[in-house]
């Protein structure tokens, strides 16, 4: 069976690093499936390496005027199933769409608050042509519902931890100028935009009187105005110090390893995949109980700490400095059900099923 894979970008982001572990799964466990991966973007390649390596990667912005018509009129038609890894690549669907004579399944990852503002038109754009949905979360589920989807149509399946090693790094702490027996609270995103609520930490981190605990925040433009604004601010309530906004990292894992806390202060998330590292890190998750992604994997005070404000999430932080038994009982806890739940052979022959009954015109087993 040969699949044509769409990604809007192939970046060190969610989406894109999930694609490339599945494929790389596939690439080793389903010799049946043999699949390229068509790409919009020139921009945000960091992961093109990585994708070349298992199969052929295709930049559509890079093909000059001919190679475009020929890949739409001569090679879309041959593959058996059309796999789009969020709704962020519509545009590439609605240039193909009129070649598409096989199926077409869109995976989505973006938040039913993201699918009914920011992206709303991609989303509309999408159910033009797909045949069937993949949600990452119930809540992404129940989003795809919403637009008059029917659910025999949708299938929930999680994301996956994706594979990684890390060990203790000391050096992360020293260049961040944070002493060894502090308590770091850190928070890890790609772009720290008003979704991802840096502010919202930030009035958690005023909240904080103990000053051995530290936060790290990563996502922001050093030379933006947007983190001159920022660090005035924090140095107005005396948190330069110990509020530390980083730019993206190449090598999440060893800061999650660096932190003893994992803060996922977003206003939503559909699911997040740094919880699932910091998760098998043992390192604890805490969340707000209004984020709808981690609300569905989290349960309060059993796998994860779950607040329902900032007073409450820095009370429960100066807490945990002190109440470790109890942090590690709940660590191991969620440690133990992404072992269960989220390993990526089982989510990955979860997928492989919607694409084999899809392609082949079956009813898809829930």
């Amino acid at each position: 069976m040969k699949i044509l894979f769409l990604s809007h970008e192939i970046s060190r982001t969610g989406a894109p690093l999930y694609l490339y572990h599945l494929l790389k799964w596939m690439k080793h466990r389903k010799p049946d499936l043999d699949f390229d991966l068509l790409v919009e973007e020139q921009k945000h390649r960091e992961l093109y390496n990585d994708f070349s390596s298992i199969c052929k990667v295709i930049i559509y912005k890079e093909l000059d005027y001919y190679k475009k018509l020929n890949l739409i009129r001569r090679s879309i038609p041959e593959y058996d199933l059309i796999y789009a890894n969020s709704i962020a690549s519509s545009r590439l669907l609605e240039i193909i769409s009129k070649r598409v004579n096989s199926p077409v399944i869109c995976h989505v990852h973006e938040s039913s608050d993201v699918m009914n503002n920011r992206r709303i038109d991609s989303m509309k754009e999408i159910i033009k042509t797909a045949d069937y949905y993949v949600a990452v979360s119930k809540s992404v589920y129940e989003g795809i519902e919403a637009f008059g989807i029917e659910r025999k149509k949708i299938r929930l399946i999680h994301n996956f931890l994706i594979p990684f090693t890390t060990v203790k790094n000391h050096q992360i702490r020293k260049q961040l100028n944070i002493p060894n027996d502090a308590f770091v609270v850190g928070t890890l995103t790609a772009n720290a935009d008003y979704n991802k609520a840096p502010r919202r930490a930030i009035e958690v981190a005023k909240r904080i009187t103990n000053k051995d605990i530290y936060f790290v925040f990563s996502g922001l433009d050093k030379n933006s105005r947007k983190h001159t604004m920022i660090r005035r601010e924090l140095s107005e309530h005396g948190l330069e110090k110990n509020f530390i906004f980083i730019e993206p990292v190449d090598n999440p894992i060893d800061y999650i390893n660096m932190f003893d806390m994992y803060f996922i202060s977003s206003m939503v998330e559909s699911f997040s995949l740094t919880m699932l590292e910091a998760g098998a890190m043992k390192t604890p998750v805490l969340s707000f109980d209004d984020n709808e992604g981690p609300c569905e994997i989290l349960h309060n005070d059993v796998t994860g700490l779950l607040v329902g404000s900032t007073k409450e999430a820095a009370e429960v932080i100066e807490r945990s400095v002190t109440h470790t038994a109890r942090l590690e009982i709940i660590s191991d806890n969620f440690c133990r059900e992404i072992g269960k739940h989220f390993e990526i052979n089982h989510i990955g022959e979860k997928v492989h099923d919607v694409i084999l009954n899809i392609a082949s015109g079956k009813p898809v087993n829930k």
